[in-house]
């Protein structure tokens, strides 16, 4: 037993997770009561972002180990993955009745308060949890990840120097790469020239274990010091970039083609059901969606749309593509009591998440693959698409630090790939589905940050929002995402025309207009021009 289980966590730390799900389906079925088995194959599903998956087998085995920790833990964070608050409070819960000493739950906790933008509890939550670990376990790295969300929390907080503060106490105590990225992102003339020196000498670490060893050490590292040199030495940050990225494109395992493939299977499905009347008048009143690419102003967009006391920030929920998953694509014959179930659960859910908010803002870069479905199954939701410079977009991409949840950032090839599939999508929905297009505002990036105010009366008026805007609401809001320690800041046009990575640009345009060949082959009309954005 052990030696099988050794073998299924080495697949898993080699993020071999095919083989790790093959071997643990196939004991699992010689041995379908061990708790052991179904355990590992829930967390498998979950480390591969299949939630519903993970939810499916532990509330199967839950009926019969009601009280098992692990199962109510592990049960109550796949809830909170897939936006269900209510579930995923209920099993948190429990699993702090189970074992109040366990610091994992309030871990938990404290994330899905950060969803619910209940900042003070989320603190609580996660200082209870570093308490339990700081209490047990002298090396502070096992539990960085806590840390890393009070610093969340802080910043949300608007307490900055508090943050900064936070991390400099345990950067004292030793080096954290990961807690140096954030100060660096947070305030770089709080680096010493010590903690600088630091970083610079472990990137020339030339010895690893593993590919895998590697990436995790230098990554982190790669991007803070690309980070503290993109002011003052911007060729020498942008080497820095170039190995972050480098170091991140040898471990990823990504083929093109399966992008390609599920926006087809996307396509397809539609089709099935876009001749398909589904009754729903009111469904989707309180939505609202912001739809664009990564990296093209959403977080700034959503910003403004809940700087009052009517909307509140979703943020990047993840509930419209698991209804689909769960309503529409594992069925063959649809019909409209599909769609309406779509509808009906995302309603439900996210208005559990915004409580006595009238609306709520949902940006999920994923829903542009979905426009054609949102129309559908919430017809009175707004939409509002937001398009920026592609080249602008393909830089930004590229200085963030994505690693899974948006894979192909790493490269300008990659970029310029998803960027047509990106195009196509919307394309696809505008020629194809028979829908109106009236509930959907186009925005681009440069008109909203040259004539903010003017552009966010466009958006209010738009989403039938009849609240005040605060100023103050919006350089206070927090963003769970790459622009965390952005948003607050000033609006400013410094972002245009962009012109790092210039050598890259031929092999972004050339993988841009190679995908957009193959779409026109799909019966896609696809102008020269990106949305009217030029591509030289």
């Amino acid at each position: 037993m052990s030696t099988l289980i050794n073998q299924v966590q080495q697949y898993i730390s080699n993020n071999q997770l095919e083989k790790a799900l093959n071997l643990t389906s196939k004991l699992l079925a010689d041995q379908p009561e061990n708790l052991i088995w179904i355990k590992f194959l829930s967390h498998i599903y979950g480390l591969k972002e299949n939630f519903q998956e993970s939810i499916k087998i532990i509330e199967k085995a839950i009926t019969k180990h009601p009280d098992d920790f692990d199962l109510c833990n592990n049960l109550g964070f796949y809830f909170f993955k897939i936006a269900d608050v209510k579930n995923s409070k209920k099993y948190i819960k429990k699993a702090m009745e189970i074992d109040p000493s366990s610091p994992a739950p309030y871990h938990n906790s404290a994330e899905l308060h950060i969803l619910l933008r209940d900042f003070n509890q989320a603190e609580k939550d996660i200082d209870r949890c570093i308490k339990f670990y700081s209490e047990n376990i002298e090396d502070y790295h096992v539990y960085g990840s806590s840390l890393l969300i009070k610093v969340q929390i802080l910043i949300a907080q608007k307490k900055s120097d508090e943050a900064c503060h936070f991390i400099k106490a345990y950067l004292n105590k030793s080096f954290h790469s990961e807690l140096f990225l954030q100060l660096v992102q947070i305030d770089k003339s709080l680096v010493t020239p010590s903690l600088l020196i630091k970083c610079q000498e472990l990137v020339k670490k030339n010895t690893f274990h593993s590919h895998l060893e590697k990436f995790q050490y230098l990554v982190p590292l790669y991007f803070a010091l690309a980070n503290y040199y993109e002011k003052t030495d911007e060729v020498l940050s942008d080497e820095f970039y170039v190995s972050a990225n480098k170091e991140i494109f040898s471990i990823q395992r990504l083929n093109l083609m399966d992008f390609q493939r599920q926006q087809l299977k996307i396509m397809n499905t539609f089709d099935a059901i876009k001749s398909l009347n589904v009754e729903q008048s009111g469904t989707g009143s309180c939505n609202i969606f912001i739809v664009g690419q990564p990296r093209s102003g959403t977080t700034l967009l959503e910003s403004l749309v809940t700087a009052n006391e009517e909307v509140f920030p979703g943020g990047e929920l993840s509930i419209l593509s698991n209804g689909l998953k769960k309503f529409l694509y594992p069925k063959e014959n649809l019909e409209p009591a599909d769609l309406k179930n779509v509808g009906e659960e995302y309603e439900k859910l996210t208005s559990d998440i915004k409580g006595p908010y009238l609306k709520i803002v949902d940006k999920m870069p994923a829903n542009s693959s979905y426009v054609g479905y949102i129309l559908k199954c919430l017809p009175q939701a707004k939409i509002i698409l937001l398009l920026r410079n592609p080249w602008d977009v393909a830089i930004s991409l590229f200085k963030q630090r994505y690693v899974t949840n948006i894979s192909y950032s790493s490269s300008f090839f990659n970029i310029g790939v998803q960027m047509a599939n990106f195009e196509a999508s919307l394309l696809y929905y505008r020629q194809k589905s028979n829908l109106a297009m009236d509930n959907i505002l186009e925005i681009r990036y440069e008109d909203l940050v040259s004539d903010i105010d003017h552009k966010r009366q466009e958006v209010y008026n738009f989403c039938q929002i009849s609240s005040s805007y605060d100023e103050v609401k919006r350089e206070g809001f927090f963003a769970k995402t790459a622009s965390m320690n952005q948003v607050q800041k000033k609006i400013h046009q410094k972002s245009l025309k962009k012109n790092n990575f210039i050598s890259f640009k031929d092999e972004f345009v050339g993988a841009l207009q190679s995908q957009r060949n193959y779409w026109r082959t799909k019966s896609i009309d696809i102008p020269e021009k990106f949305f009217g954005y030029s591509l030289d």
